[in-house]
């Protein structure tokens, strides 16, 4: 049983709780765990300097001795992971139970918001001709956090303030609160922790073109999305940004402690979508995705595995 101190990003660095996940939560399900060979989705073993191996999208192929190329490699686990996960396969396919998309379409209403907030304090650290681009993301956060809104409602068939999700999850504070940390440190270290929001989604966008199901599809709309050119283009702008940040850092260290955040947000963006198996349960009383069953404090009530 995981207790809620355990997972409270006030008590634990993020860090420890990625360490946590590798000794316990991947040893004990296997489908979270990195597969050999994943038809060539997860890069294989690569000398330092080598590039992304060129199955991955192409927005994820970054000059060798960038510090993208450094990131990504550090992120082969998380990559992994979410092309083994349950929900982004059931959503490709359209066989998802709607309480667990709804779920995750209600927390992106709450991340988008704080994913703009972060942005605005990101473009005052930014060089001066770099704060367009952060404008123009800003911008796009907010509008689509209006349309997922409108999905939503539309999905559901009621209000966004009927909604059962409308409280954040933990996972997407602890997400929200590693961005907001680190764009208060500064532009390299705020758009390290931000750019797995684009490169994850890339990664997540190209696995579900190649599985997605469209006719009969309930989430078509949402799935039909995933995957575009467009997007690709925006990925890379993001990715050349962050690297141009990094390399005005002085020393190497600077670097190790970028791809640092920037894995722990890859882990928070998986996490995101292993804690909609458990249909909205927090992250707290989650394990590897399944709801835990907690013992009543009831007298009288009886305890999991009694008969009743």
């Amino acid at each position: 049983m995981l207790s809620r101190l355990l997972l409270n990003p006030l008590t634990q660095p993020l860090t420890r709780r990625r360490a946590f996940l590798s000794a316990a939560t991947l040893a004990a399900v296997p489908f979270l765990a990195p597969v050999s060979g994943l038809s060539k989705l997860v890069p294989s073993a690569r000398a330092e300097d080598a590039p992304i191996e060129p199955d991955l999208p192409e927005a994820l192929n970054p000059r060798a001795g960038t510090w993208s190329a450094e990131a990504f490699r550090a992120s082969d686990a998380e990559i992994a992971r979410l092309a083994q996960d349950p929900v982004i396969a059931g959503l490709a396919k359209g066989t998802l139970p709607k309480d667990q998309f709804l779920w995750y379409v209600a927390q992106n209403v709450t991340y988008l918001e704080h994913y703009a907030e972060s942005f605005r304090i990101l473009k005052a650290e930014l060089p001066e001709e770099d704060r367009d681009l952060a404008d123009r993301w800003i911008r796009e956060s907010e509008e689509t956090r209006t349309w997922t809104l409108d999905y939503y409602r539309r999905l559901s068939g009621h209000d966004w303030a009927d909604s059962p999700w409308r409280e954040p999850d933990d996972v997407v504070l602890d997400y929200a609160a590693h961005e907001r940390r680190n764009v208060e440190r500064g532009a390299a270290y705020g758009m390290a922790a931000m750019l797995p929001c684009f490169t994850m989604y890339e990664v997540i966008g190209w696995h579900v073109a190649r599985i997605r199901v469209l006719e009969g599809n309930p989430y078509a709309e949402w799935v039909g999305a995933y995957g575009t050119p467009e997007y690709s283009e925006t990925v890379r702008l993001a990715v050349d940004l962050a690297d141009r940040l990094a390399a005005a850092l002085p020393d190497d260290a600077h670097r190790v402690e970028l791809t640092e955040l920037y894995v722990d947000a890859c882990v928070c963006e998986c996490l995101l979508w292993e804690t909609a198996a458990g249909v909205g349960a927090s992250s707290a009383d989650m394990i590897d995705g399944r709801e835990r069953t907690e013992e009543s404090d009831e007298p009288g009530s009886p305890k999991p595995g009694e008969a009743v």
